[in-house]
């Protein structure tokens, strides 16, 4: 089996990070890869996801291969204006 990282966007990663700080979130990043089988034509993908805590509220964010943002799965698309105040509804400030 073939492992290989996938390419990362500093960038949003920053602004997750940022976003998380001002509205009291706990960002841990865990890092997607592909894996290759061997004599085989199957690649799975395992994108980048950002785990943030919020008091006793886990949100799972993950970064698509389209560098967009997703709460959960690849049905639900946000953005980090939208991020932002659902962590300030986790918290309590709205």
């Amino acid at each position: 089996m073939s492992i290989k990282p996938l390419d990362r966007n500093t960038e949003l990663e920053k602004k997750i990070v940022n976003c998380c700080k001002f509205h009291g979130g706990k960002p841990e990043l865990l890092h997607g890869f592909e894996y290759y089988v061997p004599k085989s034509n199957i690649k799975v993908v395992v994108p980048h996801k950002f785990l943030i805590s919020v008091k006793n509220v886990k949100m799972i964010v993950v970064i698509g291969l389209d560098m967009n943002l997703y709460l959960y799965d690849y049905n639900h698309p946000i953005t980090i204006t939208l991020l932002a105040k659902l962590l300030d509804k986790v918290r309590g400030k709205l």
